[in-house]
């Protein structure tokens, strides 16, 4: 058995009888050909999505034996799209052999007994509490490797248990908040580990500096960004963005409690666009506080994010929010035409979508970015914010093409971020500093994170900011024009970094004119 997606094509349909009959034949064809023979994990008519029936979307994801599908698929009139179900990914980054070790390498809630490794970890001198530490660990005898998890305690302090011939190789440090994320090779059982305390200097970083961003709390007024992602908050700076809900394996779930996040990541976006701590805070704020942000949650803890959520998601954001610009901080290496219709029907509806170029050390830029009606957005740093020692500071390019990677001032693609003739643009996206969702003892907390993912909604923002000053574009219809002038106007203020296209796209985005 495997899990499939049901929907249909609306892009490039302007008359509302064709968008019904499209719809018609989705939902008919599932009832009569599908229904009585598949798992049916959820169906939807699409209500909710849409300010009237034409816009609807009927989506329906469903666990059937791929052979009967694929003869059933092939009776299927031609608006009807039937897909394997697609799982996208935050685009959230490590440097390149700790994110080959946390793909590859199995984890084990077991990985044997006889040997023990104690950590503590210390921030300026103090425990650092509810840490998430991953170890890596060798049988080179054998040839295999695993890995264990733990969360410090109050003390700072956790330990791992493992089979004797099983050596550390390397262990990931990642503090929820407050300080820098590291990794510890061939960690020594009872050494105490000192961590680097973020440089909490806001509420303009280097990744606001780069793009022309001035302390004005009014940029981007006005303007309406969408974003599709793990969730947001809750955080004290992030009160005013709109959580609409959940779309998970088909189904909706509105309101702020289902749309909460469920793996940080999502908050760390929202921050970046629209953080606003207090005026007398060095908190970090968002690259366009005035614009109105609407989230929308594709992901769990541990899953989601497929094709039919993420196109119910971004219909729901441009159709019933009017958002202007959506977010998608995630993607990954296979095409969706559910998805890719999505992108393209809210770009006739006035929507233009940011996206994630992806994170697979100069891999091909990962959908939905590479979708030809998308912004695809990769990442850059920059040497003089690196610190010595953290996560961040190993994403500098290396090897033959190198040079090619690096611009002025210091300024380098992330040697994480995936390149192609697809590029629009690129965002500041090494080390960045954001929001992340409070909880106990922890108010209003920060993290650090890299990644085509911290690259795009600062792209967003700046273009919010951009847009937010264009009484042209605010006067045009929410059609493709709209869409176009939006798109067109980040090429045209973007900054040449000098690097080729396939790195930098037009160049840097910038926040003014």
């Amino acid at each position: 058995m495997a899990r499939y997606v049901i929907s249909h094509r609306l892009s490039g349909m302007t008359e509302g009888s064709e968008r019904t009959a499209s719809l018609n034949a989705a939902q008919e064809f599932f009832g009569t050909h599908l229904e009585k023979n598949v798992d049916t994990v959820s169906k939807s008519g699409g209500s909710g999505r849409g300010k009237s029936a034409k816009d609807r979307r009927f989506i329906s994801v469903f666990e059937a034996d791929p052979h009967e599908i694929e003869a059933k698929a092939a009776s299927a009139a031609a608006d009807v799209i039937i897909e394997p179900e697609l799982l996208r990914r935050p685009m959230r980054s490590h440097p390149a052999e700790i994110e080959s070790l946390l793909r590859n390498v199995p984890f084990s809630l077991t990985p044997g007994a006889g040997t023990t490794l104690t950590v503590t970890l210390r921030g300026a001198g103090n425990p650092v509490p509810g840490a998430h530490l991953t170890l890596f660990l060798q049988d080179a005898t054998r040839g295999s490797h695993s890995s264990a998890k733990a969360t410090t305690d109050e003390t700072g302090a956790a330990s791992f248990n493992f089979d004797p011939d099983y050596t550390p190789i390397s262990m990931l440090v990642d503090p929820v908040a407050s300080w820098f994320s590291t990794v510890i090779p061939a960690p020594i059982s009872a050494t105490p580990i000192e961590l680097t305390a973020l440089p909490m200097t806001g509420p303009l970083g280097w990744w606001h500096e780069i793009m022309g961003r001035t302390t004005d709390s009014r940029v981007g007024d006005g303007i309406r960004v969408g974003v599709v992602d793990t969730g947001c908050g809750p955080h004290p700076y992030l009160s005013a963005v709109k959580v609409v809900g959940a779309f998970i394996d088909g189904s909706f779930k509105s309101g702020s409690s289902a749309g909460s996040d469920a793996r940080d990541h999502g908050t760390h976006v929202c921050g970046l666009i629209g953080a606003t701590p207090p005026d007398a805070s060095t908190d970090y704020a968002g690259a366009a506080q005035a614009a109105e942000i609407l989230c929308a949650r594709v992901f769990t803890a541990n899953g989601g994010g497929n094709q039919g959520d993420i196109a119910a998601a971004i219909e729901r954001l441009s159709l019933d929010d009017n958002a202007d610009l959506i977010n998608l901080s995630l993607g990954a290496s296979q095409p969706s035409q559910i998805e890719r219709d999505a992108v393209a029907d809210m770009v006739n509806a006035g929507t233009l979508c940011i996206c994630a170029a992806g994170n697979d050390y100069g891999g091909p830029v990962n959908y939905p970015a590479a979708y030809p009606e998308a912004v695809a957005v990769s990442a850059i740093g920059i040497r003089s914010a690196l610190v010595p020692g953290t996560l961040a500071s190993m994403n500098v390019p290396t090897g033959a093409d190198s040079s090619l990677k690096e611009g002025p001032n210091g300024v380098f693609l992330g040697s994480f971020s995936n390149v192609g003739k697809e590029v629009t643009v690129t965002g500041p996206g090494v080390g960045i500093i954001s929001t992340v969702p409070a909880r106990e003892g922890l108010e209003a907390p920060y993290a650090a994170m890299s990644g085509t993912s911290m690259a795009t909604p600062l792209v967003t923002a700046a273009l919010a900011s951009l847009l937010g000053e264009d009484a042209r574009y605010k006067q045009l219809p929410r059609e493709r024009e709209r869409a176009a002038y939006a798109s067109t106007l980040l090429a045209q203020t973007a900054i040449n970094l000098g690097m080729a296209r396939p790195f930098q796209g037009f160049g840097l985005c910038r926040a003014m004119h």
